[in-house]
């Protein structure tokens, strides 16, 4: 790859993020609009910051960056792909199997959340 390809490839990717953070801005600013950045570090139980929803954003930026720099760099592995694909799907997976799971048991529960969220009984057996 020489100079100006690569040059070109940093332009186009800086391009492409800030079209994304308008986009995102903007969806976020449209009070039509169901999009709320907050999901990403607030449980939807508690209202307040969860150490499970941070870390996972911290996650996801941190493989996404990963996964950018070894394409970028010539560096690209079909393993990690598959790892990062299987590793997000997987989580999605996960939570709405525990969601799904709380639901069955009477409980209201974000599995996103830090696993303390708030957790109620239909009632019935004493607990």
């Amino acid at each position: 790859m020489n100079i100006h390809a690569y040059t070109f490839m940093e332009g186009l990717g800086c391009v492409l993020l800030l079209l994304g953070v308008y986009i995102i801005w903007r969806a976020q600013r449209d009070p039509t609009n169901k999009i709320d950045i907050a999901y990403l570090l607030v449980d939807s139980q508690t209202g307040n910051v969860t150490l499970a929803k941070w870390c996972g954003l911290v996650a996801l930026l941190a493989s996404t960056w990963v996964f950018v720099y070894m394409a970028v760099s010539n560096r690209f592995d079909t393993t990690f792909a598959i790892a990062y694909l299987g590793t997000w799907g997987a989580v999605k997976v996960a939570q709405d199997y525990f969601n799904w799971q709380a639901q069955a048991n009477g409980q209201t529960r974000d599995a996103g959340g830090d696993g303390e969220g708030d957790h109620r009984h239909d009632g019935g057996d004493g607990h």
